[in-house]
């Protein structure tokens, strides 16, 4: 699968939602969380895909857990289209105890996988890419 084909698979099968109700979205209060919030909070992560805030690229990580899970879709397509570090970033919280399998549906696993798959496969660490395929599939 292409970049071009997985992006476009996440933004016909990843549902659309409603935008984080709960702010702020980050983990708590400094001057970047307050700018990663006004940049991403109230947004649908589709908004976020599809003009993704610069500002943002590296701030995954200070996003509450609900938030990196909503936001995740977004953060994936980006690491497709743009020379960033969001698929480090991704590639991270996949790894970590906030990522939780049992709240998506298996198209939505099958699409994280393929964007292992296409994204990390190339180029990361085959023990990450490992982990995070047991975790999909666990």
């Amino acid at each position: 699968m292409t970049y071009q084909d997985l992006v476009h698979a996440i933004l016909v099968r990843w549902p659309r939602t409603t935008a984080i109700s709960v702010r702020p979205v980050t983990t708590h209060a400094c001057e970047e969380c307050e700018q990663v919030d006004e940049l991403l909070g109230g947004k649908t992560w589709m908004d976020v895909a599809r003009n993704f805030p610069s500002y943002c690229h590296d701030a995954y990580p200070l996003l509450t857990s609900h938030a990196q899970a909503y936001y995740l879709p977004s953060y994936m397509i980006s690491a497709l289209t743009e020379n960033n570090s969001q698929a480090a970033s991704v590639e991270a919280y996949l790894c970590s105890d906030n990522f939780k399998r049992d709240t998506l549906s298996d198209d939505q696993v099958d699409l994280i996988q393929e964007w292992v798959n296409a994204r990390l496969e190339p180029d990361y660490d085959q023990k990450s890419i490992q982990l995070i395929t047991a975790k999909l599939r666990a």
